[in-house]
């Protein structure tokens, strides 16, 4: 199962790359395509659309179908989305192509996370989780810094990165093709196509402070996705791409290495401990933007992505820990369909406030969302059941 789990984990990985190479490129498209930010916003806005809809309407089917075919067509997606980016000429395409991303990575929240978590080793046993949530950060900061070091040193970056990703998910479609399946198939698949948030009786108790973990970490999430070029250039004063993969990579790359490091921790303490610095991390991020500093911008982005690892993959472990084989795939989905959910409102919000008053008072609504979820985590909530 060493193979199996591999490929899944690599395959979310190449995924969340090929999705996350627009990101520090979008103000050359904004400059390019003659779009304001708003636009930029609604780019963000489609694909955060797309992996819901992908999350309610193939978030079980990878239990009647098998994890490894719909794995399989979420790399074929994620390749066709940079098909798509290499010719985008107009906001049409670019909404299009950010769709198609949302499509691959809504799988890869699903199918292909519950691919990885069911063939990982059984130990150590925070290894499950840490994949599930660490892989698409480390996809994300992987993909962020290779275009902005493309469009740094001139090397076609609006060409040259996407070719690299088709390379990634071919390999990522070879090692499905040799991985063995977790799952038998079963009919029912039409069946589960239809619209269904699946959320486990055993997990409830658990999914308040996992849900507000969520949507305060994912909103933050898609504020650096969207706006990581705006930053830089109105905020910070520079029109580096590189610049501004660093400010992306700063929050997406230390919450990839957080999320396995989180495991030397009881879960309900990664969890709570997580959002307590993510809130500080996000009322610094507002300091920093309000003050034009550079080094606390990056910083606090850097702590608001480890403490996001800690408190998300901490949140994810209670979840696993309390769910059957048969209810991860529903529920690893619910999970990540309410997060993605609740990125969507405060993105339009912040697209807008950036256009009428800019990005540093757009950002105050981050914080204020970390700042409620810490309140609702640390709320008495019933004890996790089975084991810990």
């Amino acid at each position: 199962m060493h193979l199996t789990y591999i490929a899944a984990a690599f395959t979310s990985v190449s995924v969340f790359v090929a999705a996350s190479l627009p990101a520090p490129l979008l103000e050359r498209y904004r400059e390019r395509l003659s779009l304001e930010t708003s636009d930029l916003a609604l780019a963000t806005i489609a694909y955060f659309i797309t992996i819901m809809i992908t999350l309610v309407c193939f978030g079980r089917v990878s239990d009647y179908l098998g994890r490894k075919p719909v794995s399989m067509l979420g790399a074929a997606v994620a390749l066709l989305s940079c098909v798509v980016m290499i010719n985008v000429d107009s906001l049409g395409v670019l909404l299009a192509a950010r769709a198609l991303h949302g499509i691959a990575c809504g799988i890869a929240t699903s199918a292909v996370a519950t691919f990885a978590i069911d063939s990982a080793p059984p130990y150590p046993r925070w290894l499950a989780a840490a994949t599930a949530t660490g892989a698409p950060a480390l996809g994300n900061s992987t993909g962020a810094l290779a275009a902005g070091f493309a469009a740094e040193f001139g090397l076609a970056p609006e060409v040259v990165p996407f070719v690299g990703a088709i390379v990634l998910l071919t390999c990522a479609l070879v090692l499905l093709a040799l991985a063995r399946e977790s799952v038998p198939r079963r009919p029912g698949w039409l069946g589960a196509l239809r619209p269904v948030v699946a959320l486990p009786r055993s997990a409830r108790g658990l999914l308040p402070g996992a849900l507000a973990v969520g949507i305060a970490t994912w909103a933050l999430g898609g504020f650096y996705q969207a706006f990581s070029p705006t930053i830089a250039v109105h905020s910070l004063g520079t029109s580096s791409v590189l610049v501004a993969a660093v400010v992306f990579l700063s929050h997406q790359g230390a919450y990839g290495i957080a999320a396995p490091l989180s495991g030397l921790l009881p879960p309900r303490r990664s969890q709570r401990l997580g959002i307590v610095l993510f809130a500080a991390a996000a009322c610094g991020i507002v300091v920093g933007l309000f003050s034009g500093s550079t080094p606390l911008v990056i910083a606090c982005g850097i702590l608001a992505g480890l403490s996001q690892g800690a408190a998300f993959t901490g949140s994810m472990r209670l979840l696993l820990d309390s769910t059957s084989l048969e209810e991860r795939a529903g529920m690893v989905a619910a999970v990540n369909l309410i997060a993605y959910g609740g990125a969507i409102v405060p993105s339009f919000v912040a697209g807008q406030l950036a256009r009428t008053a800019g990005l540093a008072p757009a950002s105050i609504l981050y914080a204020a969302l970390a700042l409620v979820a810490a309140v609702i985590v640390f709320s008495p909530r019933p004890a996790p059941p089975g084991r810990s």
